[in-house]
């Protein structure tokens, strides 16, 4: 199953000011938000937790990870990037 990795361009008319705002706050559009834009209310939730989770103070080890997570946008980039920053301070 091929999924498309939408662009400002050619993303679903709903999904457009999203990616555009999410393009703004991170400067690009990660794959797991471009791929999501094919559902405008999936890019709305995925844009709603990326919002709730900047505002929430997490443990710095959690911020790399998550970091790690937003750059590459992928649940086993966030699983390796969680176990690898674990141990440290």
């Amino acid at each position: 199953m091929q999924l498309a990795i939408h662009t400002l361009d050619d993303a679903p008319a709903d999904s457009r000011p999203l990616l555009e705002g999410i393009a703004d706050d991170l400067g690009l559009v990660p794959n797991l938000a471009a791929t999501a834009a094919a559902s405008p209310a999936l890019l709305a939730g995925f844009d709603g937790l990326r919002r709730a989770v900047a505002v929430t103070k997490l443990d710095h080890r959690l911020e790399v990870a998550g970091d790690v997570f937003a750059t590459l946008g992928s649940w086993r980039t966030m699983a390796e990037a969680v176990v690898r920053f674990a141990g440290r301070t």
